[in-house]
């Protein structure tokens, strides 16, 4: 989107080769690590708005998920903090650095963060790690909920699930969601970076983003399976013991084999935790941002772009 704008980009990637879709983009790759701000420093000067995007997902386990979460925006904060005349910086953290919704209120940036993962700890960390460069560089952070869209491997599961007309619950107990399209969290970063280049030095501004609705997990598959050609979901819900002993042994699987696992204990204590709503109200009050299109039309969006990319058939019925 940023190339489209007309806008010169740089990426900081660890390899050059797994980036030539990047490259071919028209952006400029600089190959280095996000922890080493010795690699990149030459790389930020002369530039306006930093991005900050890199984590590490899905190993909660391993050293590196607490360094480059917990100590990466910092990192980044101290190179820009080095720059005459320092970029402005964007960093994208999480919901979970928040925590899930408190007695049925959606979070807002007036609540104290009180994160339940390991990886909402982690988050909350690098956010905080940020704080000893607010003044000499112009810093906003965005948490985003769950984020869906083409081509996205960790919410395809969900998605192949409603192309049967299935939808499967953790808990026996009902859950609400706020989620987002890729596009639109690409959107509000764009308009923050805009709204921090011209703030200036000062307190960190945080915003939350979502979707237009909230919606329960069963609206949600049901929605799905109906994008699909379904009439409607049907709708397993597992009993919590079962949620853990699978995600026990995914877990477990995965740490011996030192793989990512998008389910794990660390995604188990998430998805038992009740509703995680956020209101972007404060986004939306503030820089005027707005979703470009409905949930729905972005759940369509979705699935016929899974559909051209191979990674999702064409409707197939359970019957």
């Amino acid at each position: 989107m940023l190339v489209d704008a007309g806008v010169s980009v740089r990426a900081l990637v660890r390899s050059r080769s797994k980036a030539e879709v990047i490259a071919a983009a028209g952006v400029d790759l600089v190959q280095g690590d996000v922890m080493s701000p010795e690699t990149y420093l030459d790389a930020l000067r002369g530039v306006d708005v930093v991005f900050h995007l890199a984590g590490v997902l899905k190993a909660p386990w391993r050293e590196s998920f607490a360094l480059v979460n917990g100590e990466g925006p910092g990192r980044v904060a101290e190179a820009c903090a080095s720059i005459n005349p320092s970029p402005a910086l964007v960093v994208v953290s999480s919901l979970a650095a928040a925590g899930p919704a408190e007695a049925g209120r959606p979070r807002d940036e007036t609540m104290p963060l009180f994160p339940i993962s390991a990886y909402g700890r982690v988050k909350r960390t690098g956010e905080a790690s940020l704080h000893g460069y607010a003044e000499r560089v112009a810093i906003s952070v965005l948490r985003p909920p769950m984020v869906f869209g083409g081509g996205d491997s960790a919410a395809l599961g969900l998605f192949r699930l409603g192309n049967r007309g299935l939808g499967v619950l953790p808990t026996f107990r009902e859950q609400r969601l706020s989620l987002i399209h890729v596009d639109d969290v690409v959107t509000a970063m764009m308009t923050i970076g805009r709204a921090t280049m011209h703030r200036g030095v000062g307190p960190i501004s945080a915003y939350f983003v979502a979707a237009d609705e909230d919606i329960s997990f069963v609206e949600l598959a049901n929605r799905i399976a109906q994008v699909c050609g379904h009439d409607r979901a049907r709708i397993v819900r597992l009993p919590r013991g079962v949620t853990f002993v699978a995600a026990l042994c995914a877990h477990l699987g995965a740490r011996f084999l030192d793989r990512p696992a998008i389910l794990n204990l660390d995604k188990y204590r998430e998805a038992v935790a009740g509703d995680w709503t956020c209101d972007p109200g404060k986004l939306r009050r503030e820089l005027q941002w707005r979703p470009h299109r409905t949930l729905n039309e972005r759940l369509r969006e979705t699935v016929d772009a899974y559909r051209e990319q191979g990674l999702l058939k064409k409707r197939k019925s359970i019957e």
